[in-house]
């Protein structure tokens, strides 16, 4: 069976709820509920953001391009000048910046983690998770994700019996779906080098803009929390989530040691892949689209999508934006598709 790189986007949760996965929702929610930010921290956060208000907050990723500009200021600002310094050059609003616009992120990352699938009745669901667990397993498919990993955690980590085997494709070194980490030794590259095990038994789990389960321990080392923790997680310890403007998320990705092994990971993975799947993705983050035009080479790519408009000018829209051919398949309810 061929070997793929399946790449998600926030389409799966929206095929499941729409009205809950889509990031406006999100964003609205944190901002208007008192116990997951301060009002200190939303006048801070809005300050940053031209042309939106305390009272309303942001509602799409677009709009919070300057609170990275922000934030890159202050870094720079502390990089030059002693912490015990920081006072003489910044308010103190302004040296509780980071905290606020870091709470923020990670709650709204957070927010999708409070989906509970198991009261979930969408007839499509167990059969689509269910194919695509036994085409990853068969095939060893590389898996990259975009969309904070919510809906994907319990199927990928749990045993699922499916065609008289029982499959859990993350399992530590035994699994099929390699994420990087382990107790031991935390998140590491060479976690993710196969040196121990058949190339081709094993394949990547790459979250390419993070998930809330990664928090920083309290001497700065990245780690892994599991979901039960979650629920006590406030957003204080550093997180590794990518919730901004386009054009600032390759600063985001390339500030984190955990979102950079992913990205350094993901042309390995698409070299390894005889084709690209391309699920449930609008094509709007750019530093995706020109990884993916740079590492395709001639091989294949399928864009699964709901049915929405014109698909010649879809697929000649996927054409540019990844370099090539595209064979675009579309459904009232991507849920639906089968054929990995």
């Amino acid at each position: 069976m061929p070997r793929k790189t399946i790449i998600f986007g926030n389409g799966l949760g929206r095929a499941l709820d729409n009205d809950f996965f889509q990031l406006p929702a999100a964003m609205k929610t944190v901002w208007e509920t008192n116990d997951l930010i301060s009002n200190d921290q939303r006048r801070l956060i809005a300050s940053a953001i031209e042309g939106v208000e305390v009272g309303d907050g942001p509602t799409n990723e677009e709009e919070l391009f300057g609170t990275q500009l922000a934030l890159m200021a202050f870094r720079v600002l502390q990089f030059a000048v002693k912490d015990d310094e920081l006072e003489h050059w910044l308010t103190k609003d302004a040296i509780s910046y980071p905290e606020a616009l870091q709470r923020y992120t990670y709650m709204v990352a957070k927010y999708f983690h409070g989906f509970d699938l198991t009261e979930c009745d969408n007839e499509n669901w167990e059969p689509f998770i269910d194919a695509l667990v036994g085409f990853i397993f068969d095939s060893k498919s590389h898996v990259a994700t975009l969309n904070y990993d919510t809906l994907l955690y319990a199927p990928f980590n749990e045993e699922r019996e499916i065609g008289g085997k029982t499959i859990q494709l993350c399992s530590g070194f035994s699994g099929t779906l390699r994420d990087g980490y382990t107790a031991n030794t935390g998140f590491s590259d060479s976690n993710m080098q196969r040196k121990h095990w058949n190339q081709a038994s094993a394949a990547f789990y790459m979250h390419l803009h993070g998930s809330p389960l990664f928090v920083d321990a309290g001497d700065g080392t990245p780690k892994k929390i599991n979901r039960s923790q979650l629920a006590y997680e406030d957003g204080s310890q550093r997180s590794h989530i990518v919730l901004t403007n386009g054009k600032m998320k390759p600063s985001v990705i390339q500030a984190s040691k955990v979102l950079q092994m992913y990205w350094d990971h993901l042309p390995v993975a698409i070299g390894e892949s005889e084709e690209i799947v391309i699920f449930g993705y609008s094509g709007c983050d750019d530093h995706l689209n020109k990884l993916i035009k740079n590492n395709r080479s001639d091989k294949t790519i399928k864009v699964v999508q709901r049915t929405n408009g014109d698909p010649a000018q879809q697929k000649k829209d996927w054409k540019n934006r990844l370099g090539g051919e595209v064979n675009l398949v579309t459904f009232d309810n991507i849920l639906e598709f089968r054929d990995w």
